[in-house]
């Protein structure tokens, strides 16, 4: 009998002289397969190892000072409240980002990229890109735009 997957279900087990139905998550032959426990324990290194390095520079991009630093400045008075009804993330979730007590999730900051931009994604980033760069300018190309165009419309209103 082929020994149990740490990701196997009890659910998924079968007996051994059994056909496993099409659903079953149970691993029939000894190929190695990617969440065998003994291939992943040589690939994903524990906690206590050293940080990981990419390009000679720490792994560690997410910087949530320049995340909390740019709601802050967004929104002075009220972050939590502000950032609840723009992106519906609770006002709770968001006060224990400000205070430390906890990190944004993928789905969290995702959902923030989606309201607030990439100028959020650049003060988020400890080393941006140029891509990064070109979008933040870009995004402020198009708000000057917008506020010409509102100008222009309230000036020729104060004409007439």
């Amino acid at each position: 009998m082929h020994a149990e997957r740490a990701w196997q279900s009890r659910v998924s087990r079968v007996a051994a002289n059994q056909n496993p139905p099409l659903f079953s998550l149970r691993v029939i032959s000894n190929a190695q397969d990617p969440r065998d426990q003994s291939w992943s324990a040589n690939v994903f290194k524990s906690t206590n190892s050293d940080p990981q390095l990419c390009r000679n520079q720490s792994a560690e991009m997410f910087d949530l000072a320049g995340l909390i630093g740019w709601l802050r400045y967004k929104f002075p008075t009220s972050t939590g409240y502000h950032v609840e009804a723009a992106t519906g993330i609770s006002s709770a979730t968001v006060q224990n980002w400000l205070e430390r007590r906890s990190r944004p999730s993928a789905e969290h900051f995702s959902l923030l990229l989606c309201v607030f931009g990439p100028s959020l994604f650049k003060a988020a980033v400890r080393r941006p890109s140029d891509w990064i760069e070109r979008s933040v300018e870009t995004e402020r190309m198009v708000e000057i735009e917008s506020e010409m165009d509102r100008l222009t419309k309230e000036r020729a209103a104060l004409q007439r």
